[in-house]
């Protein structure tokens, strides 16, 4: 594992640890913040413009695991060393399982030309933040972290979104197939308009 010490700086990235570890400055820290508070507008955004209706307590669920992770991430900045960096932001072969799994889910979206069309947002939206988390800036290493943190709330949401749609094919697939059981939302339609 390869450790390394900034200078101390005003603006510097980091500061050396006694455990001979970096942690980010306070520009840095409320930098990272200032991502994932701007992040969790952007989300309440998405969801207004996808016209999620939050009438079912699951779906509720789910889309708070954005704000969750996002809350938890902005709490534990200012603990965050050079180790735990390393860790978090290795390969991302999730993001490959993902690709694979919107382009199957793609081939039998749920009949209905509303529920296609709600369905089938969420999923686009979804791809389009991931391959938006794919893209490789090459900044100084005084803004990276900010970088990095920007694409782990590209991947959050993107995941989130991807959650969101495998529950709602799979209980709308599944209230199709066992016709006398309703879907959990009702009308089997949780978008406001289609």
């Amino acid at each position: 594992m390869t450790k390394y010490k900034i200078k101390n700086r005003s603006n510097n990235l980091s500061s050396w640890d006694g455990d001979g570890c970096n942690k980010y400055c306070t520009d840095t820290i409320r930098s990272v913040q200032s991502v994932y508070i701007i992040g969790l507008l952007l989300w309440i955004l998405l969801i207004i413009v996808l016209g999620i209706v939050h009438n079912n307590y699951i779906v509720l669920c789910i889309l708070l695991i954005t704000p969750i992770v996002y809350i938890i991430n902005f709490v534990s900045i200012p603990k965050f060393t050079c180790e735990l960096e390393e860790q978090m932001f290795k390969g991302n072969l999730l993001s490959f399982a993902f690709l694979v799994a919107i382009v199957l889910i793609n081939w039998n979206s749920p009949a209905g030309a509303q529920d296609k069309t709600g369905f089938f947002k969420i999923l686009i939206t979804s791809f389009i933040l991931l391959m938006l988390s794919l893209l490789d800036l090459w900044v100084d290493a005084e803004h990276m972290p900010i970088v990095k943190h920007v694409k782990t709330c590209l991947q959050t949401a993107s995941l989130t979104l991807l959650a969101l749609a495998l529950y709602l094919y799979y209980t709308h697939h599944m209230s199709q197939i066992n016709n006398n059981v309703p879907t959990p939302h009702g009308n089997g339609n949780i978008f406001k308009h289609g």
